[in-house]
């Protein structure tokens, strides 16, 4: 079973029903995406995972689930940081940089979406 399977799968258990177009909008993509990724034995993109990692995050808000959600969101997760290791880079300095802008990027976020302390 692919990774892309596997996520599927999960979602079908998070959302009973689910159908594959349904699959694919929360994937934030066209109502064929899934069907078409399965048929030419192609990965998801980066940018779907990312949106469904945000879909999960919506879903725990609402309270469904919220450990399952957690966890399909770990693997998410997981998938894209083993995606971004296997990029290739020139050097070690180059891969230390670019975790670097992760990290700063994130934080910068984080404070934007925050409330400033008392």
């Amino acid at each position: 079973m692919t990774f892309e399977q596997k996520i599927f799968q999960h979602f079908c258990e998070l959302i009973p029903g689910l159908t594959t177009r349904q699959f694919s909008q929360l994937c934030g993509r066209s109502n064929n995406y899934y069907c078409s990724l399965q048929s030419q034995n192609l990965p998801m993109s980066n940018t779907a995972l990312i949106h469904l990692a945000e879909v999960l995050g919506y879903y725990k808000d609402l309270g469904k689930d919220r450990a399952h959600s957690q966890s399909i969101q770990n693997l998410l997760a997981e998938e894209i940081a083993r995606r971004q290791q296997k990029t290739p880079r020139t050097s070690f300095e180059v891969q230390r940089l670019i975790s670097q802008a992760f990290a700063k990027i994130a934080m910068e976020r984080d404070r934007a979406q925050s409330p400033l302390p008392i």
